[in-house]
């Protein structure tokens, strides 16, 4: 599907899904002020168009690149691009849309970088349905093209754009850098006009649809009715059981509307969390999960964590069946090492869950994949700790076995990792794994 259906899709879908939060997402109300000064976006809108204009009409080939540059990457900068993108997003999933999606880093006091706005939006563009979306971000986005321009780090000789003081461009696993101007460079800018368009078209469309007051149902929170305000030039905001958010002339107001209170927050934790365990498939890129994993780690309450854990053990299993069904070896190992990160940051944010042997054992077979002798040896460690004496299975003596055996074929030391070990070896009574025991203490 063109990108400009796949746009128009996404703005028409989410429309019909909940109106109220749609237009909440066209007003991107972030606080009294004048539309240009609470949001860059129409700055945004203004300031790409010039750029079309310098870019469609230079003759020159060195100065057309440098405009095209200049515009590539003040695209991709937006952050309202991408909180609008994800807001409409969430509403086609049935939840609610927020100005500050994508607004600042919890951990730091910095703001979120581009990729990292794009990984965030990118997963759910895919949970709701918008794969070509998705598709133009991860391939026309190369941030080493945008900070080699931004900061002077490039030269251009000929068809040649050379990066310098940067990482490669990487393009089907292989990096550049030097890339080709007409056949690589332009034909990704003019995809980004061609994005610009039909989301400036869209958003500004519905805006200015408008033009009278309409009743519709909305979360505010309970459902009531609130009245949309329309206008000869558009949408002027709503009215909601006394609250509102509405345009005096060119100047936002709103009274009783807030979005920095403790609430809004539980409610994207709450959504967040349903959202993912009701997930049917789950990507490596997924920075929608990081972020909720550092909004949840740095509130540090124990039922959010260990919901949260509810969801990495999930997407660590999930992962490790892709790995087992995976036959190109690189990505097999590559799934495995995710599935293992999955279950450390399970085990990281709820302790009292129970070790598992198959996580002892995910260590072993990821170390074995990387040649990683410590995690090989950590992995005897975990299994010794998971043997339970009142459960004993035949199936963790075996595990046991064969991961001191193999790390004894490789002359590691493992003095440290048996402490404790023939202790409870010893301990073990029962006659129906003999052999097994024997076997084991000979290893010892």
């Amino acid at each position: 599907m063109p990108i400009n259906e796949t746009v128009t899709r996404l703005f028409n879908e989410s429309k019909n899904v909940d109106e109220f939060e749609f237009i909440c997402t066209l007003i991107n109300y972030k606080g009294l002020g004048s539309r240009l000064s609470t949001s860059n976006l129409l700055e945004w809108f203004d300031a790409i168009e010039f750029y079309k204009t310098l870019f469609n009409s230079e003759t020159d080939d060195n100065k057309k690149i440098r405009i095209g540059l200049l515009l590539y990457s003040t695209f991709f900068e937006s952050s309202d691009l991408y909180n609008i993108l994800g807001s409409l997003s969430r509403i086609k999933l049935g939840y609610r849309s927020s100005p500050y999606l994508y607004f600042k880093h919890q951990k730091a006091d910095r703001w979120f970088g581009t990729g990292e706005k794009i990984s965030m939006v990118n997963e759910i563009l895919i949970d709701s349905g918008f794969e070509e979306i998705e598709q133009f971000f991860t391939t026309v986005h190369h941030k080493e093209i945008r900070n080699t321009f931004f900061h002077s780090s490039y030269s251009i000789e000929e068809d040649d754009y050379q990066l310098h003081d940067s990482d490669p461009v990487i393009v089907e696993n292989v990096g550049h850098y030097v890339v080709s101007i007409s056949t690589f460079l332009l034909p990704k800018i003019n995809k980004v006009i061609e994005f610009f368009d039909s989301f400036k078209s869209q958003f500004l469309f519905h805006f200015n649809s408008y033009t009278q007051n309409k009743t519709v149902t909305g979360r505010f929170p309970e459902r009531i009715n609130i009245q949309i305000l329309g206008t000869a030039n558009g949408l002027a905001g709503f009215i909601a059981n006394g609250s509102y958010i509405r345009l005096n002339g060119d100047f936002w107001e709103g009274m009783n509307i807030r979005f920095d209170f403790p609430s809004e927050t539980d409610r994207y934790i709450i959504e967040e969390l349903t959202r993912q365990i009701n997930k049917a498939d789950v990507r490596s890129n997924d920075g929608a999960l990081q972020r909720l994993y550092d909004v949840i780690s740095e509130r540090n309450k124990l039922t959010e964590k260990q919901d949260l854990a509810k969801v990495y053990g999930r997407f660590a299993i999930m992962f490790r069946e892709k790995a087992n069904q995976e036959e190109n070896s690189f990505k097999k190992t590559s799934l495995y090492q995710l599935s293992l990160n999955y279950f450390e940051k399970m085990y990281e944010l709820d302790s009292s869950i129970i070790l598992n042997q198959d996580f002892a054992v995910l260590k072993f077979v990821v170390g074995d994949r990387t040649n990683d002798d410590k995690l090989r040896k950590d992995a005897l460690k975990t299994i010794i700790d998971c043997i339970d004496l009142d459960n004993l299975q035949e199936n963790i003596l075996k595990n046991t076995l064969h991961i001191i055996s193999a790390l004894r074929e490789k002359g590691l030391d493992i003095t440290n990792e048996l402490k404790g070990a023939k202790k409870i070896i010893d301990s073990i009574t029962t006659k129906d794994f003999e052999k097994l025991i024997i076997e084991i203490k000979s290893k010892l």
